[in-house]
């Protein structure tokens, strides 16, 4: 019944948000009654996990993998892993790995523009966001989860269902130059919706992500051109993919769209104690688990105050 409730609620909000403006004290009370899981147990459509691996966060990338396999109810047909340079660790999965070089992606136009046009410690997170678009527009697979590394899912999740129906997690902060980049490139389509989609991960369809494309009569090139360049971008103050895809879905294709409780815990890098690297990866998976305190997902970021825990 609490399943159901918290369901109708999601419906209801997304609905809001769509043709209201909402309190910010409001909105954050509102996402937390959000269902965890709204999509259920049943009719869960296989997917392709996209891993976008720094080498910084390469620590993580097996974690991050086993709680994918441990909590992700759709079949995970693969999971590519994209990276600036070969891994340093050997990583094993039950799933084919597929490894790939991120700037194959990027073509020379795009590249150059980030190089003269933003601070170079923006480049890694710009390059990442454009890596993410073109990937998905040539992808062969329907349905991509895009999951950053330094994530590790901790609880039961259907990201999408046989009838294309795909669940999103909205988050309580807001950055405007989020909002000026999608409808800067793709329109009113894009308006914001004064709240964004900046989770950790997000899956995106092959479908939507075509008729996002489809907006203009520009090529995906010029898209992201006009996305990068429509505001002044500073290293805290970039254009947004999963506020754009996220923006977008919910704007034009609401009843493919399920919204849920994010329920996400950061971690500063030293939270963890020196032994933990000792650890098999089933044994740090179940000390991460245990610390959570029953959070749907754990990040760790290195930009954190030291012994940093919290939301």
């Amino acid at each position: 019944m609490e399943t159901q409730l918290r369901n109708i609620f999601g419906q209801v909000f997304k609905q809001c948000i769509r043709f209201f403006r909402i309190s910010n004290r409001c909105k954050s009370l509102s996402l937390q009654l959000l269902p965890n899981n709204p999509l259920g147990t049943n009719d869960c459509e296989k997917l392709e996990v996209i891993l976008l691996c720094a080498p910084k966060d390469e620590r993580f990338l097996e974690l991050c993998i086993k709680g994918l396999e441990l909590n992700c109810m759709n079949e995970i047909t693969s999971f590519t892993i994209i990276s600036p340079k070969p891994l340093e660790r050997e990583i094993f999965s039950n799933k084919p790995l597929i490894y790939k070089q991120d700037e194959s992606f990027i073509s020379n136009n795009l590249l150059d523009f980030i190089r003269s046009s933003c601070p170079e410690k923006s480049w890694n997170i710009l390059k990442k966001q454009l890596i993410m678009f073109n990937y998905a527009v040539h992808a062969a697979s329907n349905y991509q989860l895009y999951f950053d590394v330094d994530t590790i899912l901790l609880s039961k999740t259907n990201f999408i269902n046989k009838a294309g129906v795909q669940v999103l997690h909205p988050v309580t902060w807001w950055e405007e130059s989020y909002s000026k980049s999608a409808v800067n490139a793709f329109g009113i389509a894009c308006n914001a919706l004064n709240l964004t989609f900046v989770s950790h991960y997000q899956l995106w369809s092959k479908i939507i992500i075509k008729g996002l494309f489809s907006l203009n009569n520009n090529s995906v090139e010029q898209s992201l051109l006009l996305w990068l360049g429509s505001n002044e971008i500073t290293t805290w103050n970039e254009p947004s993919e999963f506020h754009t895809y996220g923006t977008y879905a919910t704007n034009i294709f609401p009843k493919k769209v399920m919204l849920a409780r994010w329920g996400n815990i950061r971690c500063s890098h030293n939270t963890l104690p020196t032994e933990f690297e000792t650890f098999d990866t089933c044994h740090r998976y179940e000390y991460i688990k245990e610390i959570s305190n029953g959070a749907n997902s754990i990040s760790f970021h290195h930009y954190l105050p030291d012994f940093f825990f919290g939301n």
